[in-house]
């Protein structure tokens, strides 16, 4: 019927480094094929993401038609491309999110201080005022000093 059912695979070794991830699958009871997958991916510098593929099928297990080995492949590592690249728009955009929130906060705490800054401006200005006009209404007000008889205790 040309239908082909899913195919149950087991990741059996992941290795990792700087600029390579590789995976290896094997096949397992109940699928189409028997063999095994493996996935070699690493990014160019100008940033695009290559797959390569390999598929090994033992001499004596079930094998596949060159034409849905093929579509196995293809499907396989666009799917593996997709996930790379979601994964790392979800970084990009998490990232983002924090920078975006540090400035927000950054711009906030500079507000806050800004404004608190000014109203001590005006409080300061405000005390001045006032004492300019207590001596504008009792010219004698800054000149006036109590003789030191005065301030003894009876």
């Amino acid at each position: 019927y040309g239908r082909h059912g899913v195919q149950p695979l087991k990741l059996v070794q992941q290795s990792e480094d700087d600029t390579r991830v590789g995976m290896e699958y094997n096949t397992l009871k109940g699928g189409v094929f028997d063999g095994q997958l493996q996935f070699t991916m690493h990014q160019q510098p100008n940033g695009d993401v290559v797959v390569k593929a390999n598929i090994f099928i033992p001499k004596r297990g079930r094998k596949l038609s060159k034409k849905l080995a093929t579509q196995l492949i293809t499907s396989t590592s666009d799917s593996i491309v997709r996930s790379i690249r979601t994964e790392t728009n979800q970084k990009i955009a998490r990232q983002m999110q924090g920078a975006r929130y540090k400035s927000k906060a950054k711009s906030r705490a500079s507000e806050r201080r800004a404004f608190r800054f000014e109203k001590e401006k005006e409080l300061e200005d405000m005390a001045e005022d006032r004492r300019r006009r207590r001596q504008r209404q009792n010219p004698n007000s800054g000149s006036y000093r109590p003789s030191n008889r005065r301030q003894q205790s009876p």
